[in-house]
């Protein structure tokens, strides 16, 4: 390779370089914030503590995910490492043993400082669910809202447990429209039948909300490690040929000034 092909291709392996570092400072999200408590209670089921939550507070929205212990006995037991990172055991639990031995929790505030009114219905929402062990993702995209049919409902004085669900004679979509807070509590088990609580994991989750233009107006992410996390993804091959090449011209360029 001569000394011009050379340079285009380290500017090229330096660039590649630049832009995964570019993606990963997205992706940390720098505006959350970490074991915190969500506006104002925790208002699904009963007996759920407020706190251990990763947030993000933007354009008047607040938006939060968090994971918990689950089984063998629900408790507010977040294990939770301080930048949005949960850890919790293997095992496998519920009538079919499939649950995992945690959940994971999420709140959307429509409304969280109480100065526009807008209702859970003003947003479109997408909770991205990672359902590869692996260290790799493969994400299960649903709107929350239209998904998930059990919701708790809200307003930014609702004490804790008191949300409100939907009944035959008023839906969700009735709800959605009345209040400004949406919470939920789910299990990965209940997202497919190929999750397998047993093996060790590293599970990405994350929160977004979009404006009726389609445009962002916050989002959240967290990790969960159960076991010992999950395996390792193998480089893709086009990545490791740069390592090779760049080591194969580092190596002939000692040889020639040799």
């Amino acid at each position: 390779m001569n000394m011009q092909k050379l340079s285009v291709f380290r500017r090229s392996a330096h660039l590649l370089l630049a832009g995964a570092l570019a993606a990963g400072a997205v992706a940390a999200h720098a505006g959350l914030v970490y074991d915190a408590n969500v506006t104002n209670a925790v208002i699904y089921g009963s007996g759920n503590a407020n706190g251990g939550w990763t947030i993000d507070t933007q354009n008047n929205v607040e938006l939060g995910l968090r994971a918990h212990v689950r089984y063998p006995t629900p408790l507010s037991v977040f294990n939770s490492n301080g930048q949005g990172t949960y850890t919790f055991a293997t095992g496998g639990f519920g009538p079919s043993g499939n649950r995992a031995s945690w959940n994971f929790d999420f709140s959307v505030n429509s409304d969280a400082f109480g100065l526009s009114g807008s209702a859970v219905n003003t947003l479109t929402y997408v909770l991205g669910i990672d359902t590869n062990p692996s260290q790799g993702v493969n994400y299960l995209t649903l709107n929350p809202l239209t998904a998930i049919g059990d919701n708790a409902f809200g307003n930014n004085s609702t004490l804790s447990g008191q949300g409100v669900t939907a009944s035959a004679g008023t839906p969700q979509a009735s709800l959605a429209g009345q209040y400004n807070l949406m919470q939920n509590s789910e299990n990965l088990g209940f997202f497919g039948p190929g999750f397998d609580p047993t093996v060790d994991g590293t599970y990405s989750f994350y929160l977004a909300a979009y404006s009726t233009q389609g445009l962002p107006v916050a989002r959240t992410d967290i990790t969960v490690v159960v076991g010992k996390g999950g395996a390792a993804v193998p480089e893709p091959a086009s990545l490791a040929l740069v390592g090779v090449a760049l080591f194969g011209a580092a190596v002939a360029g000692r040889r020639r000034r040799a």
